[in-house]
């Protein structure tokens, strides 16, 4: 692969907030209730509450609040079933919700079922390829993160938040010690933009995460809606690993490609959860199949996630680590070990190291989240 230099293109995995609710109009129906936990009977908080009509088709979601309640606008009377997924749950469906013209349908669901929890590992386990449904633990496990990602989603539809980000930059000279530039900065951006730009999922699917055009080699980061693609999961072989020595708590699912492509650059990662709640913690990967050269270097990126007060889930910070080379002239030489002219060699050149840390977020100009 040709590499004469490195440009970084990061997608940041989005804030996670609720979005407003819209009042319904005067000749509208709604869908609205209260989801609680079966086991004491308290409120849900964050929870996506969803509902289908009779011919398959999503009417939207809503995040519960902190007393578990939620209103789901729905567009035409009819026959509904609603779904509600939660951290900590397996999904709970009631069918045949009747909503009548003009009027509004209420509900209280329990969430009676409680997901599997990983086991607790000293090595890692075996592994499952191509995943098409949750009926595994790894699964399962796996299944819990994609309801994150959903609430993701819905604060970046909602288009009602705004981030403050510190961004850091350093390059790191070609011996890996010395930091030859280094630059911060703040910036305020909104979370229906991406802090930098990601490839969609169709597009990370064929030609993997690292491209290589005429301005260099761009390294992109896998965003919310990467990770929670069926074109993600279905390429990849997820299994547990045990948990790490400074977490005792945690358990990671693995993931990695479920097939070798020539000349296309994927990642391998950790998801760490807790193993308990099975809240997302972490996720942490690397660049596969990149050129020998660049092995020192350890490509790759990491991200952290936080609960906020409300109940979403945000990343506050993320980083991401890649290498840059260049050409250089060297001696060849033939099988016998004798002088065969010149030939180009591919070295490493040095790395640049990108991190964004949130500072502060903001809920239509009120904060609801900052940094001490």
């Amino acid at each position: 692969m040709s590499q004469t230099g490195a440009r970084i293109v990061v997608g940041l995995l989005c804030v996670l907030a609720c979005a407003a609710v819209a009042p319904a109009s005067a000749n509208a129906q709604r869908i609205f209730g209260v989801v609680v936990l079966a086991e004491d009977m308290n409120p849900a908080p964050g929870a996506i509450v969803t509902a289908t009509d009779t011919a398959g088709v999503s009417t939207g979601r809503e995040l519960t609040t902190a007393r578990g309640d939620f209103v789901l606008p729905v567009p035409h009377p009819g026959r509904y079933t609603v779904t509600v997924r939660r951290i900590g749950s397996l999904p709970e469906l009631v069918g045949d919700v009747v909503v009548e013209p003009g009027r509004d349908r209420r509900l209280r669901i329990m969430l009676t079922r409680a997901a599997p929890r990983p086991p607790n590992l000293a090595v890692r386990s075996g592994e499952q390829c191509n995943m098409r449904v949750d009926t595994s633990i790894v699964a399962h496990a796996w299944a819990q993160f994609l309801i994150a990602l959903g609430t993701a989603e819905m604060a970046a539809e909602s288009k009602a938040f705004t981030g403050t980000w510190l961004r850091s930059e350093r390059v790191l000279a070609k011996n890996l010690r010395d930091t030859v530039v280094r630059s911060d900065k703040t910036e305020t951006i909104e979370l229906d933009v991406s802090v930098m730009a990601a490839l969609p999922p169709d597009s990370s699917r064929i030609a993997g995460f690292v491209i290589e055009a005429e301005h260099g080699v761009e390294y992109h980061v896998p965003d919310v809606s990467t990770l929670a693609s069926r074109a993600f999961i279905t390429r990849r072989c997820f299994s547990f690993d045990p948990a790490p020595p400074a977490q005792p708590g945690w358990v990671g699912v693995h993931f990695r490609p479920s097939d070798f492509r020539i000349g296309i650059s994927d990642i391998e990662g950790t998801l760490w959860m807790d193993r308990v709640t099975l809240e997302p913690r972490g996720l942490g990967y690397r660049y596969v199949n990149l050129p020998p050269a660049f092995n020192a270097a350890e490509a790759g990126g990491t991200l952290r996630f936080r609960q906020l007060s409300t109940g979403h889930w945000i990343v506050e910070e993320w980083t991401v680590r890649v290498p840059s080379g260049v050409f250089r002239r060297i001696f060849s030489y033939d099988p016998r070990g004798a002088p065969n002219g010149f030939a180009t060699k591919l070295t490493l050149d040095g790395v640049r190291i990108v991190g964004a840390r949130l500072m502060e977020l903001e809920l239509n100009g009120s904060s609801i989240f900052r940094r001490p």
